[in-house]
């Protein structure tokens, strides 16, 4: 049996020029990026907490497992994001330039088990 499950990329990388603002609404993304990235929708929002480590927060929701992707800001600097399961993932961050302008993605390896 694969390790994988039937959510798994359709390509095993990609890289994809995106232009997210920071807004407190969720974006749907459309189709053709779907496909390539296995995000259905993004929220890139400021934290707004009087005490805070990070000022933003980006939530994606993923529609495949076992992804690494990685978010370019335009400083720019990159932040990781692992899915090991469908469904809403987020990652903090302090920027200048928090808009996310890359979306990159890859397989990630299989979890070893040793017993």
């Amino acid at each position: 049996m694969p390790w994988y499950s039937p959510n798994t990329p359709r390509t095993s990388h990609f890289e994809l020029e995106v232009n997210w603002q920071v807004s407190d609404d969720w974006v749907t993304l459309s189709d053709e990026d779907r496909n390539l990235t296995g995000i259905i929708k993004y929220q890139l929002a400021r934290n707004t907490a009087f005490i805070r480590l990070y000022d933003y927060t980006l939530t994606i929701e993923s529609e495949f497992e076992n992804y690494d992707y990685q978010f370019t800001d335009g400083e720019p600097d990159t932040y990781g994001l692992n899915a090991k399961f469908l469904g809403n993932h987020a990652v903090q961050y302090k920027s200048e330039s928090p808009s996310i302008r890359k979306v990159s993605g890859a397989i990630s390896p299989p979890t070893q088990h040793y017993g």
